[in-house]
């Protein structure tokens, strides 16, 4: 997955699937956020992760996220497959 842009990390992340509306909007199914940790062993690395509710992504294998910044109208998706 892509590098996150920095004026991403408070922002709320939206979750949508691959399916699409009569319009060609696509499905967005529910939210999460973004939270960090510091590393044990390098307290200088952090590890990113989005916390969403388990019933948004059960059965999901292909997954989109959108990312709106706090900070003007940049709007940027990044999708992936889940694996496993």
């Amino acid at each position: 997955m892509a590098i996150i842009p920095e004026q991403f990390m408070n922002a709320v992340v939206a979750i949508g699937n691959n399916q699409f509306d009569a319009n060609g909007n696509r499905s967005w199914i529910g939210s999460g956020f973004i939270v960090c940790r510091k590393e044990r062993q390098n307290s200088s690395l952090l590890t990113y992760y989005i916390v969403t509710n388990k019933h948004v992504i059960v059965n999901l294998r292909q997954f989109y996220l959108r990312f709106n910044s706090l900070c003007g109208d940049f709007i940027k998706d990044y999708g992936d497959t889940i694996s496993g």
